[in-house]
């Protein structure tokens, strides 16, 4: 299974994806190339939390993060 990242609409595994909460906004990206990432902001974004959510949870559920 992999994960859909813009603005380049890339591909990457759930073992290369990479998560980081910042004060404004939390950001997925790729940890070969970050370049590669999609951000999203708690006060634009409706579904920030929803997607923090499920990425951490499926990320620690496969064991990439505790």
């Amino acid at each position: 299974m992999k994960i859909l990242l813009s603005p380049l609409l890339r591909l990457i595994s759930w073992e290369d994806l990479g998560t980081k909460a910042y004060t404004t906004y939390y950001a997925l990206f790729s940890k070969k190339d970050p370049t590669i990432y999609q951000s999203y902001s708690y006060l634009e974004d409706w579904n920030t939390a929803l997607v923090y959510s499920l990425s951490r949870h499926i990320l620690n559920h496969k064991g990439f993060i505790e």
